[in-house]
């Protein structure tokens, strides 16, 4: 049922958001919310969520119950996805989904870096507090505002984003080889001068 949901026809957008846990961390009931007000705007959407273990389905159940009725078809809301599922997923749906982001908080935040560079097209909060917005322009970010996320979204569907490169090129350079060692290398150089200054002072 899972990859068959997945199937969007060519005038659809699919968009997948995946956790952990199913918290108030996760902004999720924000998520619905902005996303009912896109299908009902008009914006063709299909919506994965993946959240929480098999065994503890209340919360999903309470996300679920935040849907009109009139629009339940449109969302798929199931448990937490292992690692190896995940990947597969983002393989599945390159060039053809939008990876929604929509935390109030998140240290780094692995798993919106890794969809954007599987070519997952991604989208973060424009917020401090998620760490993984530093590393997107800001026109791949939004203010928690159901309206300006619709808008993003529209812009989105409209210039078919979603099948374009740009953020997986760009992030590959960014977590390079050559960037590691380099970043590494200027580490190690920073922490030479700081002992040098430290002993020189001592003497």
């Amino acid at each position: 049922m899972r990859f068959k949901f997945i199937s969007v026809k060519k005038n659809e957008m699919l968009i997948i958001s995946t956790v952990a846990r199913i918290d108030y961390f996760k902004n999720l009931e924000f998520l619905i919310t902005s996303l009912v007000k896109s299908l009902d705007s008009g914006i063709p959407l299909k919506v994965l969520i993946a959240g929480d273990p098999k065994d503890k389905g209340e919360r999903r159940v309470a996300l679920i119950n935040l849907i009109p009725e009139h629009l339940k078809q449109h969302f798929l809301i199931i448990q937490t996805l292992p690692q190896n599922e995940l990947y597969s997923l983002f393989k599945l749906v390159r060039n053809k989904a939008t990876f929604l982001c929509t935390s109030r908080y998140e240290t780094l935040g692995i798993t919106p870096l890794e969809a954007a560079m599987m070519g997952v097209y991604t989208i973060t909060p424009n917020s401090s507090l998620v760490e993984a917005s530093m590393y997107f322009s800001d026109e791949d970010k939004f203010d928690y505002t159901p309206s300006q996320l619709e808008s993003i979204l529209r812009r989105i569907y409209k210039e078919k984003r979603y099948v374009r490169h740009l953020q997986a090129d760009y992030l590959k350079k960014i977590f390079s080889n050559e960037n590691f060692v380099e970043s590494l290398l200027s580490s190690f150089q920073l922490i030479e001068q700081r002992f040098t200054t430290k002993q020189e002072l001592i003497n």
